[in-house]
């Protein structure tokens, strides 16, 4: 499969790993995953993942941004704030499970 980039450029995947299964402090979201070989990323997540979890955005006026996503199998929520993106990010960024207990809504 060729994916398209935001700034254009194409590349083609190395393959999909089917049913992976994405935990996020106690959620847990089936997904089909898109392998591609030099990513500026770890993990990309888009329009299907966005759409499997009801994902809602908030913005904030003072520029914080936080997102609301909904368990499709409990409907339990839990609120988890985004933060900038560190270019280049070579590093992974992972919620910290003691940090995302103060954001999950029952």
């Amino acid at each position: 499969m060729m994916l398209e980039a935001a700034n254009k450029s194409k590349e083609e995947t190395l393959g999909v790993v089917k049913n992976a299964c994405l935990k996020i402090s106690g959620m847990e979201f089936k997904l089909q995953i898109h392998v591609v070989g030099d990513a500026l990323f770890d993990l990309l997540l888009g329009h299907p993942f966005f759409s499997l979890s009801s994902c809602v955005t908030h913005n904030q006026m003072s520029g914080d941004q936080s997102i609301l996503l909904t368990d499709p199998n409990t409907g339990m929520q839990m609120l988890l704030p985004t933060r900038k993106r560190e270019h280049p990010s070579h590093e992974p960024w992972f919620l910290k499970e003691e940090d995302a207990e103060q954001f999950h809504h029952h």
